[in-house]
């Protein structure tokens, strides 16, 4: 029962998914889903969008209830003070000794340097991150095209918030970027916004 109610944010989650899926698979239902001769038509992708959102929803519902009976085992269940404690253990081993000066009471976030506060800023808040990222590639857009600036704020995400290897980062940018071009461009004939390559 604990589990469940601390799941409760995970049920209401899954069931909006749920609901927003649906509507929007069946309102993509009026625009079409195949056009002329087999064609896409315009509501192909928003019907496949919203059939993908219903079912990760039921996923995400099913997970929750049914792992809650499974995870309701009392010796396998582990009580919130117990995990704090246990994290807060790690991350003092972890933590730098910074002298007599630190307290132990202070988040460690705050007794880095500002150089090492800044470098550890996207593991702290990495939604916060990626959206920063995603602000800056599309201010970038009307000067690079959307092909540079996606590739760019993809290497970002990766290097950044990931912590990938630069030439990895480097490589899934610049590969994912040719392939939104193949996709749209080439075999769906569908516009992306100008400049594609500037």
């Amino acid at each position: 029962m604990l589990r469940l109610r601390s799941s409760f944010g995970e049920i209401v989650i899954g069931t909006i998914l749920i609901a927003i899926g649906t509507v929007w698979a069946v309102g993509a239902g009026g625009y079409g889903l195949l056009g002329e001769g087999g064609r896409l038509a315009p509501g192909t992708l928003p019907f496949a969008c919203g059939v993908a959102l219903a079912i990760t929803g039921v996923f995400i519902t099913a997970k929750t209830l049914f792992g809650a009976r499974i995870d309701s085992d009392p010796d396998h269940e582990l009580d919130e003070s117990e995990a704090i404690a246990t994290a807060e253990s790690g991350a003092e081993q972890s933590a730098p000794d910074l002298g007599s000066g630190a307290s132990d009471k202070t988040p460690v976030l705050t007794r880095l340097s500002t150089a090492a506060r800044i470098r550890a800023l996207p593991a702290a808040y990495p939604v916060g991150t990626v959206l920063l990222f995603l602000a800056v590639g599309l201010l970038l857009m009307p000067l690079l095209g959307f092909a540079i600036s996606f590739a760019l704020v993809i290497v970002a995400i990766l290097r950044f918030v990931e912590k990938q290897a630069l030439r990895t980062a480097l490589l899934v940018g610049v590969v994912t970027s040719l392939f939104g071009f193949l996709l749209f461009e080439v075999l769906f004939n569908l516009p992306l916004p100008e400049p594609f390559f500037l």
